[in-house]
């Protein structure tokens, strides 16, 4: 059997283009997920931006009365160590501070 060879031409066309266009809705479907990603990435960049903004306005510095180091920064509402010394610095929520001294190694009995 005998196939001419303008039907394998056409054949041939044919399936390129099918392919052409199997490329092209990939390459769609790339550019969108690309897209989509970027905008995801860019509301995540948003909103830990405006998360690290809250912690800002709740959180205060103090200045560890058993070191005197003053690089503590504490949330309000809830209790930090002394970067230093290790001292347990518990704030509460109108800024007033309770500090806990830690238990040296030569207490422990």
């Amino acid at each position: 059997m005998r196939i001419p060879i303008g039907s394998l031409i056409r054949l041939g066309l044919s399936i390129s283009e099918n392919v052409s266009e199997y490329q092209k809705g990939v390459n769609e479907k790339t550019r969108a997920a690309r897209a989509r990603d970027e905008a995801i990435a860019e509301t995540n960049k948003y909103n830990r931006s405006r998360l690290e903004a809250q912690i800002a306005r709740e959180s205060m510095s103090v200045e560890c009365p058993n070191c005197g180091a003053t690089s503590n920064s504490i949330r309000r509402g809830s209790t930090g160590f002394c970067q230093f010394c290790g001292s347990a610095i518990q704030i509460d929520m109108n800024g007033n501070m309770q500090v806990h001294k830690p238990e040296s190694e030569g207490n422990n009995k």
